[in-house]
């Protein structure tokens, strides 16, 4: 139930864009198409990068922080939260220059 929310949402969020494009006043093939092939083509990229890159890399940059104090958030954690808040920022702006920012909250 939850995939299938989730995939909603993404569907929804694709047609908001394709509708904005609409919205400005053409109507081709491409005001459709183009939106709707670069939106999965940015959802595609970003879950790849998702499965490949990120855990590899986030092992390497957390690695140089220490995970061993007592602190409730440890330094390790900081930099964790931080790298994964600028990257839903980046999502969010790359995929506001396809036509919507929530498309990369989905990434």
């Amino acid at each position: 139930i939850i995939t299938g929310a989730f995939v909603d949402d993404i569907f929804s969020i694709v047609a908001l864009v394709i509708l904005i494009n609409l919205a400005a006043g053409d109507f081709t093939a491409a005001t459709v198409a183009v939106p709707l092939v670069l939106s999965f083509t940015f959802l595609f990229v970003g879950g790849a990068l998702a499965y490949k890159v990120w855990p590899w890399l986030m092992g390497k940059v957390l690695s140089v922080f220490a995970n061993d104090t007592d602190d409730s958030m440890v330094p390790q954690h900081r930099v964790h939260l931080l790298i994964m808040f600028a990257l839903l920022c980046l999502y969010g702006y790359l995929s506001s220059l396809l036509g919507s920012h929530l498309l990369g909250a989905f990434v």
